[in-house]
């Protein structure tokens, strides 16, 4: 008995098969709805934020201060003082630290914030008669910039004591709120995180405390050693700008202290209004010496005391710096811009371990016992 295989007719071209197809699709829909419903959950924390800027804000400040000052506490504890006086007597100390600093060289700089935008207006009309060609804004821009910024951009219709009492009535209550936390950061924070911890499966606990052991050991460092190339910029700047005969070179030195802790642009505006200070005063000549100093003090910010003090701490590129500077700007203006550069390395950070505890899961197939320090 014979057998006939079956042929294939070759004019009849195979049907494909939609099943190939249709996982595809359906994959992309619920990645599409995914990333949507993230949007969503990202602009719904944006608008929380924008309408509790203020409490956030002091919540992120008291996190950088209790993780800057917590080894100090640990050291305190070590040598038999309660966590409590330990806690209580560093922060009472920081706050008069901080008030000794404004009480030295603050008035001398809010007396001096006036003069400072007078040298910045004569050194932009110094430029206009010299170049009548550039576009440069007239006085009239420069008011309006400086008034706006001493307003915060209120309603023409409040008046300016109202506006100042309630400026000042929002910082005092942001401080307040910020010292606060950071005391009860400092002396209850192992309990805080053991809380924390809690609402985690066992399973999930050892991954999340090394991703919080990550982020704010990125956050102590960064804001520790920004600190040290904060005052070392400041006192190089002030030997200079002091050796050279700059005016108002007093509020030019804490102009420096401060951009420190704006990477990136900071250090850029501050040499600029140096540079148009030295400009109105003394001429082209002096303008580039200063701009020479401060490019110097900026090479060696860069080249050696960062990469010294704080090594690769700061796991952003400049272009996420720079986003995460316009974002806290948006948000709660300058502070949010001081704010949010160690707060993204601290999310950066905690992703990091995230990932390497994935890693590593995945190479032998076992997970870390819950419990093991991280």
């Amino acid at each position: 008995m014979s057998t006939t295989s079956p042929t294939t007719d070759p004019s009849v071209a195979p049907r494909g098969d939609s099943s190939d197809s249709s996982p595809t699709l359906a994959s992309i829909g619920r990645s599409a709805w995914h990333l949507l419903g993230i949007l969503l959950a990202f602009a719904a924390v944006g608008w929380l934020v924008s309408r509790v800027a203020l409490v956030v804000v002091a919540c992120i400040l008291a996190l950088l201060i209790a993780a800057t000052i917590e080894p100090l506490v640990e050291r305190l504890e070590d040598r038999g003082v309660s966590r409590t006086v330990s806690a209580l007597g560093l922060t009472v100390t920081w706050i008069l630290v901080l008030l000794g600093v404004f009480a030295l060289v603050g008035w001398r700089f809010v007396d001096q914030v006036p003069e400072l935008a007078d040298q910045l207006r004569q050194a932009l009309e110094r430029l206009r008669s010299q170049f009548p060609g550039l576009p440069i804004p007239r006085n009239g821009g420069i008011e309006e910039m400086f008034s706006s910024m001493a307003g915060g951009g209120e309603d023409s219709g409040t008046s300016p004591a109202v506006s100042g009492l309630r400026v000042l009535a929002e910082v005092l209550t942001g401080a307040a709120l910020a010292v606060v936390l950071s005391f009860f950061l400092l002396r209850d924070g192992r309990s805080m995180w053991s809380w924390f911890l809690g609402l985690f499966s066992r399973a999930r606990q050892a991954r999340v405390d090394r991703m919080g052991h990550a982020a704010y050991g990125t956050i102590a460092q960064y804001v520790r050693g920004l600190t040290v190339v904060a005052v070392a910029d400041a006192t190089l700047s002030a030997i200079g700008l002091f050796a050279l005969g700059v005016p108002l070179a007093e509020a030019l030195v804490v102009l420096t202290l401060f951009a420190a802790y704006i990477p990136t642009i900071g250090a850029f505006v501050v040499g600029g209004l140096a540079v148009a200070t030295a400009f109105a005063s003394g001429g082209t000549g002096l303008a580039i010496t200063v701009g020479v100093l401060y490019t110097v003090i900026q090479q060696v910010d860069g080249n050696v005391l960062q990469p010294w003090v704080m090594g690769s701490r700061l796991p952003l590129h400049p272009a996420a710096v720079l986003i995460a500077l316009t974002c806290g700007g948006l948000v709660a203006g300058v502070v949010g811009a001081l704010l949010f550069v160690p707060l993204s390395a601290a999310v950066v950070a905690a992703f990091r371990a995230w990932r390497d505890d994935s890693d590593g899961a995945q190479e032998d197939g076992t997970t870390v016992p819950v419990g093991e320090p991280a």
